[in-house]
Parts: structure tokens; sequence; C-alpha cells
């Protein structure tokens, strides 16, 4: 009987190239350390290598070439799983990079359990996996969605490298050259958050990355990421992943 999914964590050399293939799986790619690889199917460039984590789809078969020695986690899924879902995922043609903060923290939950040894790890495995398969749908949802205006995607750049700062929503507004109803409006029927939650979740984001490289004190990563005091930010971090930042910083580097 088919695996109904297979984990791996590997360095592959500089000059090796990877093949993976889409008969009846999809895979999650996951680089540690290192360069994004170069993509290709079918001889041609598939795609930029725009983020950490990336989703092939079923049905094509894609090289991965490494330039320089790379660390990675890849996660096969097969068709047992992907049967849970209600979803034709042969409507998923291409591949596509998963940058939303919460993928990362779920490829790094997925590899803690699966270096670790807990009785229950399997269990915890297939539910972070099915985690990660519904993620795969929305965010594929939004990548097909259109109708997304130049003044609106102005408005999210700004506020993705501005997310330390505060913003009043009638500069937001005066930046985008609309009504702030209209702003506020659009930007959640488009990306499925109000402007606070967007903002809240680049900061999260942040606070992951800083918990895992950093030997920053919590109050200390609570200041930096604007919370009002460390209290608040566990509050936020807890109620966004399910864990204590304490506990997302042991996790990933037990990973």
């Amino acid at each position: 009987m088919e695996s109904p999914y297979e984990l791996s964590e590997q360095l592959y050399p500089a000059g090796m190239r990877l093949k993976l293939s889409g008969q009846g799986a999809v895979h999650f790619f996951f680089w540690l350390d290192g360069s994004a690889p170069r993509i290709t199917s079918e001889g041609a460039a598939d795609m930029p290598s725009a983020g950490p984590l990336l989703f092939f789809p079923l049905d094509r078969d894609f090289e991965l070439d490494f330039a320089e020695p790379t660390r990675c986690f890849l996660v096969r899924v097969g068709p047992a799983t992907l049967g849970r879902f209600l979803v034709d995922w042969r409507q998923l043609r291409d591949a596509f990079s998963l940058q939303d903060w919460e993928a990362s923290w779920l490829v790094k939950r997925l590899q803690a359990e699966f270096v670790g040894r807990h009785p229950s790890r399997e269990v915890a495995i297939e539910a972070i996996i099915l985690q990660l398969l519904a993620l795969t749908t929305r965010s594929s949802g939004n990548a097909r969605r259109n109708g997304e205006s130049l003044w609106l995607k102005r408005v999210r750049a700004f506020l993705d490298a501005q997310f330390l700062s505060e913003h009043r929503l009638c500069d937001l507004a005066t930046l985008a050259g609309v009504h702030r109803v209209h702003l506020v409006r659009e930007f959640r029927k488009h990306y499925g958050v109000t402007i606070g939650q967007h903002i809240r979740k680049r900061r999260i984001a942040h606070a992951c990355e800083l918990l895992a490289r950093s030997d920053l004190l919590l109050r200390e990563i609570a200041n930096v990421c604007k919370f009002v005091d460390q209290s608040h930010f566990c509050r936020q971090f807890k109620k966004m992943s399910g864990l204590t930042p304490a506990e997302y910083r042991d996790l990933v580097r037990t990973a």
C-alpha cells in the first residue's frame, strides 16, 4: 500500500539536479540553508523562487538545479491524503511560492516532528500536512483572483515594507487615491484580512524570525515588533500560532 506522505531532509551539493515527479502526488519544498534552486519544467524556466517554501502540483515533472550546497526539507503527499479534500488538485497547474508566515511556521513544526521521536509524532505529522494542504488551496485561490487594482497593490507593498510603522487610514487612502471606506472594503475583499490584521501578521512573522535567529529577550522582541508590551505580544502570538513565543523558539531550535 502506498504511503500517504513521505518526508525527507537532505543536503544537496552544488551542481546537483533534483527531479520531482508529479505523477499522483504533490510536493512541498522548503530550503533551510543555501540559496533558491533554479526551477524548470518541460525544459523551460517555470517560476521564480520567490520564497523558501514552494508547492509543486500534480501531473507535472520539475527539475531543481542547485548552484551552491543547499539543505532542504521535502514533503511528498500522495493521493490517499489528497483525497481527503473536496478539491480537484489537477486544477492547480502551476508551481508557486507560499510566502505567508503561517506556511513557514507549519513546515518548521513538521520538520521538528520529523526529527523528534514523540510517540504521537505520526498523528501530529498528518495533522500538520492537512493544515498545509488547506493553506495551499486558499493561497492558490488568492493567486488566481483577478481585478486587483494597481493602487491596492501599491498600498499592500507599502504596508509590507513599513509594517513596523504606525499608519493612519486617511494617509493610506491618500496614498491609494481612493476614499478610506473603499480602501478598507477592497483590501479585505482581495486579501481576506483587514489592514490591521495584515500588519499584525507581518509583525508576528518578523517576531518568528527573531525568535528563530536571535537570542533577544521576549520583551525586546515585543518592543522591536511594536507590541504594547511582552504580555500583549505573547497573547497575540499564541492567538495566531497556537504556541507561546517560548514554545515556538524551542520548536524551531529543536528542528
